[in-house]
């Protein structure tokens, strides 16, 4: 069932105010059925894998749970839990002409991306279980005995194909509460889900058409027809991301359940460092917690390495498993590695400046900060580095040749659209003029909108994704992941 597709934004109309009205006590299994269902909706062959890693992590908790354990048995329930996306992930490419047929692959359509073997949403639920499980190793909370609890923690529909990540501490409470949406949390959570649905379905799969005819033939292209499907991408995967993460924290409030958020308008970014702060918020958190940090301790205790090596060293690491995390191809190392390196050159580049940025500082940051974003995203969406290369080497030639863009004009209202939503929602719902302190205009996604802006958000998202969506069916681009 597609997050995007008028039976996905049925299941949740239909079911929030079935489980609002249910009995408290069966509100939790209600929608752990829901959750399950859903998931076998892909391919019920998938529900072994996700039963697998519920099962597996919460033996996990059960076993680690109760003072210091050996670093052998942690490292084995890690891999236990780990082993479905080691599996599909990375060993599946070896083996791929005999295991092919035994065992369960993903059959969706990914656009120009061609096919995936990885189930639907592997990487995002094993992340919020192996998150689980080193928290009880780290004694911060004491497990869940029961096992339906976790599942439901692991499997929760709204965010269990693509995030966001959630964290036990956050999420569980208010699964096990099982509380009723307020009517403003029913408001809010409808306004999120259609502006999803209108970043997806408008946008996403719009530019979608252009950047796979862009990247078809890289070699062959002109200039313009390089620069429009590069930055194109960069738009694409924005609206098609977040707008599965606007999708799942408004399904989530139907329900009464309030998820975190994902995007925070990210090319505002001044620097490369506060871009990744902005974007996929859930999975860089929670890259910090249980990699970044626990890596930087270790190679701190290299004494014999300056502090500056030190450092790199940490960067490059963490980033070439992120790249690696995204594909096992050397598009997605060569990624990793930009990433880090430009985040250990802004660092040594900031160190020691202070005070507030000026405007034109501000600005300039937020320009060069963008580019470098667009341009090192290309990887992601290049088939191989050679393929890269040639899009480069098209953008900044002279080269002739015309630019398809599909729906041109819809897709510079939709851009303009999504600027000016994104640009509201940057700035406070409060801000300071001179000796006073005003409310902006409410915009729409704002705490301050009322009832009738929020309805009328809702009615113009909804009228948009008729008038203007694409009716072809893309999946989102992150559950290839």
């Amino acid at each position: 069932m597609n997050v995007s597709s008028l039976p996905y934004v049925a299941l949740v109309l239909v079911m929030a105010p079935l489980y609002a009205l249910s009995p408290r006590t069966i509100r939790p299994w209600l929608l752990l059925l829901v959750s399950l269902a859903f998931y076998g909706s892909f391919n019920w062959a998938f529900l072994p894998i996700l039963l697998a890693v519920i099962l597996a992590s919460w033996l996990a908790g059960l076993t680690l749970d109760g003072g210091r354990r050996s670093p052998w048995l942690v490292t084995f329930w890690l891999l236990v839990v780990l082993a479905p996306l080691l599996f599909y992930k990375y060993l599946l490419f070896w083996f791929t002409e005999a295991l092919i047929g035994l065992v369960p692959t993903s059959g969706l359509d990914f656009g120009g991306y061609g096919a995936v073997l990885i189930p639907v949403g592997l990487s995002f639920f094993t992340f919020q279980g192996l998150g689980y499980v080193i928290d009880i190793q780290r004694g911060l909370y004491p497990p869940e005995r029961n096992p339906a609890r976790l599942a439901l923690f692991i499997s929760l529909f709204p965010q269990l194909l693509a995030g966001p990540i959630e964290r036990y501490p956050s999420l569980a409470p208010q699964l096990r509460a099982a509380a009723r949406p307020s009517p403003d949390m029913v408001l809010d959570g409808l306004v999120m889900l259609f502006y999803g649905l209108f970043l997806k379905v408008c946008l996403g799969d719009g530019l979608g058409v252009t950047v796979d005819a862009a990247y078809e033939a890289p070699d062959r292209i002109g200039a313009a027809t390089a620069l429009v499907g590069i930055y194109g991408f960069t738009f694409q995967l924005f609206a098609d991301f977040a707008g599965y993460s606007f999708i799942a924290l408004g399904a989530a409030a139907l329900f009464g359940v309030r998820l975190t958020q994902n995007f925070k308008q990210p090319f505002f970014s001044r620097s490369i460092v506060e871009f990744w702060q902005r974007w996929h918020i859930s999975l860089t958190r929670w890259i910090g917690d249980y990699l970044y940090r626990p890596l930087g301790m270790r190679v701190i205790g290299v004494a014999w390495l300056p502090r500056f090596w030190q450092e790199a060293l940490t960067f490059f690491i963490v980033w070439l498993v992120m790249g690696l995390w995204h594909g096992a191809s050397w598009t997605f190392v060569l990624f990793g590695l930009l990433q880090a390196g430009m985040m250990l050159a802004y660092g040594r580049w900031s160190r020691g400046r202070r005070g507030l940025p000026t405007l034109v500082g501000t600005a300039l940051g937020m320009l060069l900060t963008f580019h470098l974003v667009v341009l090192t995203f290309g990887l992601i969406r290049a088939p191989s580095v050679t393929a890269y290369g040639d899009m480069l080497a098209a953008m900044l030639s002279a080269a002739p040749g015309p630019v398809k863009i599909a729906d041109r004009s819809n897709m510079l209202v939709l851009l303009a659209i999504v600027l000016a939503v994104e640009t509201a929602r940057r700035f406070p719902a409060r801000m300071t003029l001179g000796n006073r302190v005003v409310d902006r205009v409410p915009w729409l996604l704002a705490p301050a909108a009322g009832l009738w802006q929020r309805c009328l958000a809702i009615a113009a998202l909804i009228l948009l994704v008729i008038l203007m969506g694409h009716d072809e069916g893309r999946t989102f681009i992150y559950f290839r992941f």
